[in-house]
């Protein structure tokens, strides 16, 4: 399938514009360390349903050893990882759920990677909501994640659920 033109682009979001540090998007997203996967939220529109996240490699990331010896490339499950991540912040600030709803990963469909990542890029990941039941505490989030050329490299549709 073709790739969709980029949500938005990197020079509207600077890196050093922050909405939520760690700590502040902490409480909806558990994953610490090594798995944290989102560096900032950058922007937060409820009206436009948007959200805009930053993910920035450093040139030592834990997988670079390993995937693969020579010509490391950030992997695509982390890629995945990083969107999902995003979605559940969209989900917790578009439908007021409290940070004592933990949205798990219930799905994904129509990951494509367009490009390689490799270590020290900066990467920016955009989504809308395209479905929410907070009753249900269930969505559904189109996303995703840009290079700093403005160009796609990945994109998914991410489905969560309260568990």
């Amino acid at each position: 399938t073709m790739a969709k033109p980029p949500l938005i682009s990197p020079a509207d979001y600077p890196l050093d514009r922050v909405f939520l540090d760690p700590e502040g998007f902490g409480g909806f997203n558990p994953q610490r360390f090594e798995f944290q996967q989102l560096t900032n939220v950058l922007h937060y529109d409820r009206e436009a349903n948007l959200i805009v996240a930053s993910r920035v490699l450093a040139e030592d990331e834990w997988w670079c050893r390993g995937h693969i010896p020579g010509r490391p490339l950030y992997p695509g499950v982390l890629q995945v990882e990083a969107m999902a991540q995003a979605s559940c912040v969209h989900a917790h600030l578009q439908s007021g759920l409290g940070p004592e709803v933990f949205l798990g990963f219930a799905g994904i469909e129509g990951a494509r990677f367009r490009r390689t990542i490799g270590p020290g890029e900066k990467l920016w990941i955009a989504g809308n909501l395209t479905r929410s039941d907070p009753r249900r505490g269930a969505f559904r989030w189109e996303g995703q994640m840009i290079k700093e050329d403005g160009k796609v490299a990945a994109e998914a549709t991410i489905l969560g659920v309260a568990i």
